[in-house]
């Protein structure tokens, strides 16, 4: 979507700006007081994970802006580390 309407990149940001303290917060109550989780996770790795995911969604978004579809997937080889 932002591809075709890049106006709406900075309502995008902005929601997800609102929702990364809901993020965290949902992380921190699913640790309920403990170091680690249920799940075998620390608290600090969990939380480092969500903030790398939050910030890897923005900059995908981030590049859509401008750029047809088909340039945002277009990835080299170079990228890739063949080269």
């Amino acid at each position: 979507m932002i591809c075709e309407h890049p106006h709406l990149y900075e309502f995008v940001e902005g929601k997800m700006q609102e929702l990364t303290p809901l993020a965290i917060r949902l992380n921190q109550e699913g640790f309920k007081g403990k170091d680690v989780s249920t799940f075998g996770n620390q608290i600090e790795d969990t939380m480092n994970f969500t903030m790398k995911q939050l910030s890897v969604r923005m900059e995908i978004l981030s590049r859509a802006r401008g750029k047809r579809i088909e340039e945002i997937y277009r990835v080299t080889e170079t990228e890739m580390g063949v080269l």
